[in-house]
């Protein structure tokens, strides 16, 4: 609680310039509400002159009005014009207020520092994406990015791994300049862009919290720019980014409506319409359905029949024959071997610890010895997946291009994998 006050307090002080002797006694009659707090201390005028107990005295009114009250008019009160909060474009004067976005910054570990060309050469030498940021210092939701968003610990894991961050604002050159080539109609925006071509793979605008941001970046956590499987994630992220944009245009349209009738009415004198049009030629003819049925049953490959049905029947038989998860599960937990305690000492460590992440995004740490097998870590994930124990095939991939596992009786010492991130996908 006192922390969510103090962030008022903050807020408070940088939307109205006030000092804390002002602010204090305004904030507490108005039971912290930010925007109910705001509103009285300019309704009270020049910083809150309403709350000093008295009515102001106006030097310009008559000291005897007599019987003249009504038709007195007070003087008007000096225009003043000001901002809220953010500041003008260009450089600021000194001991000029900075913007609520400015004010809660980023981790400054997860910034690139340098120019937006630089980042992405950054990002394509080290295999990783370019996440880019463009914030506006006069909206709130670029304040509540850099405050609730990136600092969040597991984001933040998250894009120091597999992501070069680069954030800029729509205020300098450097962000005017992003605005422009990138078409942003809506700030703060998120891009996850190419570093190789520049071109933009997904985007989104507006305020995200971390669970809905480490969602969006997920799928680009299993392979990188320079990838294989770069290239189909790209067109996976363009067909989804097209699709979204044609069912937007597709509920924007208006829909065609016959005078005079409504929906049930305008399907049924369509229905009538189609069925008055003549028919095309050969439709007429009696034997020409039969005829049609014939000449498929003609057409049909008997082999190929006969060697569904076989097909059929042999998978069958293979899934009366197959265990119950009950049965791999227990024999996964046979094999599994017990986990070895912490390595200790300065001399050489047997042991290693392996992190996985399942397929539906959660990250699960263990160690094993370092002679063990790669059959360990599957039995350990057909322990933790219930829909392997099943029968669900699955895989077991090295982050970020480091290849599949695909040989289950290697050591996981030959395998290269202490220390790495191990991705479990479903084959099916």
């Amino acid at each position: 609680m006192e922390e969510d006050r103090q962030d008022v307090l903050m807020n408070f002080l940088a939307i109205t310039n006030a000092d804390d002797a002002k602010a204090l006694p305004i904030l507490e009659a108005s039971n912290w509400k930010l925007d109910d707090a705001v509103n009285l201390f300019f309704a009270a005028g020049e910083g809150g002159g309403a709350m000093g107990g008295g009515a102001p005295s106006n030097p310009a009114a008559p000291s005897n009005m007599g019987g003249m009250e009504e038709d007195y008019v007070r003087a008007a009160l000096p225009s003043k014009v000001d901002r809220l909060y953010g500041h003008a474009r260009g450089p600021m004067p000194a001991g000029a207020q900075f913007g609520l976005s400015q004010q809660r910054q980023p981790p400054k570990d997860l910034l690139f520092d340098g120019d937006f060309e630089a980042a992405k050469a950054h990002a394509s030498e080290e295999g990783k994406w370019l996440l880019l940021n463009v914030q506006c210092a006069t909206e709130f939701d670029s304040c509540r990015l850099n405050r609730d968003t990136w600092g969040h610990p597991a984001l933040k894991e998250m894009l120091i791994g597999m992501f070069v961050f680069y954030q800029q604002d729509m205020e300098n050159e450097e962000g005017a300049k992003l605005v422009t080539n990138y078409r942003l109609s809506k700030l703060p925006a998120v891009l996850v862009v190419d570093p190789i071509t520049g071109a933009t793979i997904t985007d989104k605008s507006g305020f995200m919290d971390a669970e809905k941001m480490m969602d969006m970046l997920v799928p680009f956590m299993d392979q990188g720019p320079k990838d294989p499987g770069a290239g189909r994630l790209a067109h996976a992220m363009s067909m989804k980014r097209k699709a979204t944009a044609d069912a937007a245009a597709s509920a924007s349209r208006p829909t065609t409506v016959i005078e005079g009738f409504d929906d049930e009415d305008a399907e049924m004198a369509r229905a009538i319409a189609a069925s008055m049009e003549p028919q095309t030629a050969g439709a007429t003819s009696v034997e020409g359905p039969s005829n049609a049925m014939d000449d498929s049953l003609d057409d049909i490959d008997e082999e190929e029949v006969w060697a569904r049905i076989r097909e059929d029947e042999a998978k069958e038989e293979a899934a009366r024959n197959k265990p119950s998860a009950e049965q791999v599960l227990a024999e996964a937990q046979k094999r599994l071997p017990e986990e070895p305690p912490e390595a200790t000492g300065s001399g050489p460590k047997s042991v290693c610890r392996v992190a996985c992440r399942m397929p539906d995004g959660q990250r699960l740490t263990r160690r094993f010895n370092k002679s063990d097998t790669v059959q360990a870590i599957m039995d350990y994930c057909v322990c933790q997946l219930p829909e392997a124990a099943a029968g669900r095939k699955f895989g077991l991939h090295i982050a970020m291009g480091g290849g599949q596992l695909s040989t289950p009786e290697a050591t996981l010492e030959a395998a290269g994998v202490e220390g790495t991130l191990i991705s479990v996908k479903w084959e099916e």
